[in-house]
């Protein structure tokens, strides 16, 4: 790099620096909401792109306009909507032919051209891939969250009794799928999580144990 431009090209970098250090400085306060992601990469590509073109009028070298193809690939790496990508693209093609126009550097305008117009391309199949992968995972959870809703209402079903139970009229054991008969007690805990405990309802007390039943009653 020329010595006669070196303080100036030092102090652009610098001073984009400053910007970049200013803003992530103020996002770790309030982080940038989904619905203004666009905003602020357009505002920086602007920056980057201000950037390389002081290079390219300081240095007066087309090389260092290069860069823009790099950036219009990294179109396809950040944006998330086709209007705001192809509208960058434009912006940053259209901005450095009018500023390596204004500046009336030397170059191979076919080179040049041809540069730019390959990048574009390759950054909307970058686009197109990243963007099969999001909507592939986000496919992919929803279907995690039907099939996690699914084993839930299975296991609900699982853990609940349910269509007809024979049971005897006379001893109230319970005949299983299997043709066996049992408690009741024994079916529910082996298909249930409910252990059950052994009490005395107050009729049956008073029916078997009439005489503590009349004391407790009268006192």
């Amino acid at each position: 790099m020329p010595d006669t431009i070196r303080t100036q090209t030092t102090l652009i970098a610098l001073f984009t620096t400053l910007i970049f250090a200013t803003f992530a400085l103020s996002r770790r306060s309030k982080p940038v909401t989904p619905e203004r992601v666009h905003q602020v990469l357009i505002v920086a590509y602007i920056v980057l792109q201000a950037d390389g073109l002081a290079f390219t009028v300081l240095s007066g070298d087309i090389m260092m306009s290069f860069g823009v193809a790099i950036m219009i690939i990294g179109v396809g790496c950040f944006f998330a909507t086709i209007p705001w990508a192809l509208a960058t693209i434009g912006l940053l093609i259209a901005s450095t032919w009018v500023v390596v126009g204004y500046a009336e550097i030397e170059y191979s305008k076919i080179q040049y051209g041809l540069v730019l117009l390959a990048s574009v391309p390759f950054s909307l199949v970058v686009f197109y891939h990243r963007r099969r992968s999001a909507l592939y995972s986000e496919e992919f959870r929803d279907r995690e969250r039907i099939y996690v809703a699914e084993l839930e209402n299975a296991y609900t079903q699982i853990n609940t009794l349910d269509g007809l139970l024979p049971i005897c009229a006379s001893c109230k054991n319970v005949r299983n799928d299997d043709g066996y008969w049992s408690a009741v007690e024994l079916y529910i805990m082996e298909r249930t999580k409910v252990t059950i405990t052994h009490g005395i309802c107050p009729d049956c007390a008073q029916e078997l144990y009439p005489e503590y039943t009349h004391d407790t009653d009268t006192s």
